[in-house]
């Protein structure tokens, strides 16, 4: 089976090349760009192959997917992930979590928009919907908001945000989908939500060597809930960079987080896949009544020119005397090498890691075979304590991704897992595959 799908997943390598040389020798350049046909013609713009006037003092398209205008801009995004995903169980593992099917998915089909409002004091604004999957059930909608916020700078003081969004929380969870190592991010991250709804406050100081960032969290007014029966989570991060050389070509990254969460209808469950979004949970804590629970992370990251090394610790502690207050932790290390002479890109902004853009991308001119990074990563999530028996996940993986465009990124991994749960230890490996093009 194994060797069977590795000879398609080649043979989809080898059609992507030809896809990718066949657009661009395809593409023809116009005679004319937007830049040039504005200073031949003035108040004009071209949309869909006309030349359209525009009102005095409005730009209109910059590019086909941007639109300029004085008080407001924006600009269309699109992501589309496909990934295979295969398994080789034991007895016990097919015991555990039942056996595990191969199985093809469109792990993410999402519409971007983002853009300001305003002139001199911006407000910017970020909406993310994504495609639910052929694999949804039939309850669930086919089309889901994942952000939505708008975000308002204050002098002195750093930008406030607003709305949907993700919670200043941990290294890998704020890092974007297109920046994470491996397909999956490790399994520790079943301990914090992905997102949530209210209002967090971002700074970057001391010449951006170090970011903050705080947040409230409640969505008692998007649930139709009363306040006082709603849950708040409070959230904080901090990080540093005590060592950034070669325009960041060499670095050292530190971060600390910590996030405060009340249960919502009075109880907790933390669970997770085993880093294969097709898989069932392996991790599973099923429900907890709770009073609050307390999370601490810590996040260390380098980059030294074509090598990155990343990792973080998390723990939760639970509140809960029915339970025994359970604590739960996880953590992974992580190391990677680009042998194409490119490095891991990083956001001082933000302080997180992020995607790797090739020196010589394919197709174009004098082109190159785009960036290759081999990456290895060990996780280790325990979710079992007290009177809690959640299970407790290990895997290591090893994984190539291949990047021949800043938009386009193809990935293999391979892993091996074990199980802990129910008096016994199960393993499994694991073969995944992803193709992933991002605008």
């Amino acid at each position: 089976m194994f060797r069977t799908t590795l000879i398609g997943f080649l043979a989809l390598l080898a059609v992507a090349f030809d896809v990718r040389a066949a657009e661009y020798e395809e593409e023809a350049e116009p005679e004319l760009t937007q830049e040039e046909l504005e200073e031949e013609i003035p108040n004009v713009a071209l949309q869909g192959g006309f030349l359209v006037p525009l009102p005095s003092g409005k730009r209109g398209l910059t590019k086909w997917n941007e639109f300029e205008a004085p008080l407001f801009t924006i600009k269309m995004g699109l992501m589309g992930i496909g990934d295979f995903n295969t398994f080789d169980q034991d007895a016990t593992s097919i015991a555990q979590v039942g056996d595990i099917p191969s199985e093809t998915e469109l792990r993410a089909g999402r519409l971007m928009l983002r853009g300001s409002i305003g002139k001199n004091r911006k407000i910017t604004y970020f909406y993310a919907g994504e495609y639910n999957g052929l694999s949804r059930e039939p309850d669930d909608s086919v089309f889901r908001m994942t952000d939505l916020a708008f975000t308002f700078p204050i002098d002195g003081i750093g930008d406030l945000t607003f709305g949907k969004t993700k919670e200043p929380i941990h290294l890998q969870r704020i890092m974007p989908g297109d920046g994470v190592l491996l397909m999956e991010r490790a399994a520790m991250d079943g301990l914090v939500p992905s997102r949530g709804t209210g209002f967090k406050l971002d700074r970057s100081t001391f010449n951006r060597r170090v970011t903050w960032s705080i947040g409230w969290f409640n969505d008692w007014f998007v649930a139709g809930e009363n306040f006082s029966e709603s849950d708040n989570q409070y959230t904080a991060r901090i990080t540093g960079l005590p060592v950034w050389e070669d325009g960041g070509r060499k670095l050292v990254h530190l971060g600390l987080t910590a996030r405060y969460a009340e249960p919502k209808r009075g109880v907790f469950r933390y669970r997770e896949p085993p880093e294969a979004n097709t898989a069932p949970d392996f991790l599973d804590t099923g429900e907890i009544q709770a009073k609050d629970s307390r999370t601490v992370g810590l996040e260390l990251g380098t980059i030294y020119e074509g090598w990155s090394v990343q990792g973080e610790y998390l723990r939760t502690d639970v509140n809960s005397e029915v339970a025994g207050d359970p604590t739960f932790n996880g953590w992974y290390l992580a190391t990677s090498y680009i042998f194409t002479g490119e490095s891991r890109s990083y956001s001082r902004g933000g302080g997180f890691f992020h995607k790797v853009r090739p020196f010589k991308p394919m197709g174009r001119e004098g082109g190159g075979i785009g960036a290759w990074e081999i990456v290895f990563r060990y996780s280790n999530t325990d979710f079992n304590d007290s009177n809690v028996t959640g299970g407790q996940f290990r895997r290591w993986t090893i994984g190539l991704n291949w990047f021949p465009t800043n938009k386009w990124r193809v990935g293999v991994n391979y892993g091996q897992g074990t199980l802990d749960r129910f008096g016994a230890s199960g393993d499994t490996n694991f073969l995944q595959f992803r193709l992933q093009w991002l605008m």
